[in-house]
């Protein structure tokens, strides 16, 4: 999620929004409303910023431009706009482009407008979106005001993906946003386990599938996500959902690096996704490589990558929203290993990856 550039608005009016209500009148004249979700939405700000030289404006028109005319959200630092003005699980959008107020002597008034609100409510395959709605008890009554008792939203973690058909909350989610060159990266899953990144690993916007932002890893660094019993997957079916773009990719068959993995090297091996020979591979539960799919990876391209594994046993790959059927079947299984991302196994780290990985997730199906 990139940030607006740190200035000091001269003035901030806010227009406040309002939670989504239906309101509906019965023929006796009474009145009913039913709220749709506890979140704000259609507040509205207008910056502006006075006497600010023309290397300020044009980083205000060149960050407009950067979120795509203002169909990506973004952050406001605390030098701009106190972090209470922002409601909690959103992000704010261009209401409308910059527009220069006054210019004399080489300084600029700059106005902008932007607005607070769900974003990606409509979205086309392969996308990835995420609800800002917040949670709520279905059919509860404040003020008067009745939550649909049928209602399914979800909390502002929520990473969707259409034609998903996951209803668990995923175990493990590192969505990888946050400021460039950031060092800090949260998991957003149900475990809660700490991420801790080694060597250079950070987030960057230079790339991003969503968000305005990936995590980078530079052949030689990794992200390690605390183990516990969340992450005991033997006998369960689990998925693994990350996307990635490759600077990079093995070509020679002797060649492999990792994207994730579960390994306690010379102890337990529960599983790893790799780049083999420019193709996907999945080890697991100490066997032969699960898939040597016959459709390469590209670099410098984002790629989509599915591999779920059944609690019985059998492998699923799909890659770029096209199933690949595995040379073989085999089963994740448990191992007392922390997760890593970037590389295979925590306390042996090898075989590194280099370029962007985004939206990683764990999840049982």
């Amino acid at each position: 999620m990139a940030q607006f550039p740190a200035l000091s608005p001269s003035a901030a009016p806010i227009t406040f929004g309002a939670v989504p209500v239906t309101t509906t009148s019965s023929l006796s004249g009474s009145e009913s409303r039913i709220r749709h979700g506890t979140a704000e939405i259609g507040r509205r700000l207008r910056l502006t910023f006075e006497n600010v030289s023309e290397s300020d404006f044009l980083a205000i028109l060149g960050h407009y431009r950067e979120q795509r005319g203002g169909f990506d959200s973004f952050g406001f630092s605390t030098t701009t706009l106190a972090a209470a003005l922002t409601p909690s699980g959103y992000a704010w959008l261009y209401a409308s482009p910059p527009q220069v107020v006054d210019e004399h002597a080489d300084v600029f008034t700059v106005a902008c407008e932007f607005k607070a609100e769900p974003r990606g409510l409509v979205v086309a395959p392969g996308d990835a979106w995420r609800s800002f709605f917040s949670t709520f008890t279905p059919g509860a009554t404040s003020n008067g005001i009745v939550s649909a008792a049928g209602a399914a939203w979800v909390t502002s973690s929520t990473l969707f993906r259409p034609g998903s058909t996951t209803t668990n909350p995923p175990d493990l989610e590192l969505l990888m946003n946050g400021s460039n060159n950031s060092s800090t990266f949260i998991n957003t899953g149900t475990s809660g386990a700490g991420v801790t990144p080694y060597v250079n690993a950070k987030i960057s916007t230079a790339q991003s599938v969503s968000g305005g932002s990936s995590g980078y890893f530079d052949g030689s660094s990794y992200l390690r996500v605390a183990n516990g019993s969340w992450a005991a997957y033997q006998g369960v079916a689990v998925k693994v959902e990350l996307d990635f773009y490759a600077i990079s990719v093995p070509t020679s068959g002797e060649e492999f690096v990792g994207l994730i993995s579960k390994d306690n090297y010379g102890i337990c091996f529960g599983w790893g996704i790799l780049l083999y020979s420019s193709k996907i591979s999945v080890l697991a539960n100490d066997t032969t490589w699960s898939l040597d799919c016959s459709v390469s990876v590209t670099a410098n391209a984002w790629h989509h990558l599915i591999v779920e594994s059944s609690a019985s046993g059998g492998t699923t790959v799909t890659l770029d929203n096209a199933v690949i059927s595995p040379a073989n079947s085999v089963r994740f299984t448990n191992c007392n290993a922390d997760i890593t991302v970037g590389c295979l196994s925590y306390n042996n780290p090898s075989y590194f990856f280099n370029g962007y990985i985004d939206n990683v997730s764990i999840t049982r199906i």
